[in-house]
């Protein structure tokens, strides 16, 4: 949507029939949601992490030093992307570039995932709250669920057809940047951007945000 040439027309359409206004926001607004959910995660909060979001349309990555957004980026590889064949090779290459970057300055890198999909794949490994996924569980994960058909992934693994199609891709894109970064766990959360949303609507209502909104972010 934030891409796409027909945006202003979808919007409208949508409004018109449904009466939902439909927000575009960007790629630094949706890190700042992600990330804001940060502070009710059961995380060590003097430790830095590589937050790794995948979406739709994009990845977006961000870096948190003591729970302060650092550095961040979004790159236009996403899970209906990666269905569709749309994913410029360069975009990995920034990525890698990203990664390696962050490597060199940090060393080992501590890795958070956020989104439904990478929830759905730590909820089909059975693991505990808390517990990171490993990598090569990820790997096992995503060949299980490829085995079946879209109809039985709704059907017998009772996946939401809007799930279904993009597990698979998403898997992927986690299992790269893993490999870019030499990640061989990621941290799961169970929080998505809607917790982001719903997080910053009630510090606004209700207390106040972590940093000024005005605070200088490197990038």
């Amino acid at each position: 949507m934030r891409e796409a040439t027909n945006t202003d027309e979808v919007r409208t359409r949508v409004e018109m029939e449904s009466g939902v206004h439909i927000e575009t926001i960007s790629g630094k607004k949706e890190a700042d949601l992600l990330t804001n959910t940060f502070w009710t995660q059961d995380l060590l909060k003097d430790r830095s992490y590589l937050y790794i979001d995948v979406g739709g349309g994009s990845t977006e990555l961000t870096w948190l030093e003591n729970g302060r957004r650092v550095k961040s980026a979004s790159f236009k590889i996403g899970t209906v992307r990666m269905l569709k064949g749309k994913v410029d090779p360069d975009n990995w290459v920034a990525i890698q570039e990203f990664l390696d970057e962050l490597r060199a300055q940090h060393g080992q890198l501590l890795a958070i995932g956020t989104g439904g999909n990478i929830n759905r794949i730590f909820k089909e490994n059975g693991n505990l709250f808390g517990e990171p996924l490993a990598r090569g569980d990820i790997q096992q994960q995503r060949d299980r669920i490829a085995s079946f058909s879209f109809e039985d992934r709704v059907r017998q693994l009772r996946l939401r057809p809007d799930r279904a199609d993009v597990i698979i891709p998403a898997a992927d894109i986690f299992l790269r940047i893993m490999e870019f970064a030499d990640i061989d766990e990621v941290f799961v959360p169970k929080v998505g951007l809607a917790d982001g949303i719903i997080y910053d609507m009630y510090m606004k209502q209700y207390g106040n945000v972590r940093y000024p909104r005005n605070e200088p972010v490197l990038s």
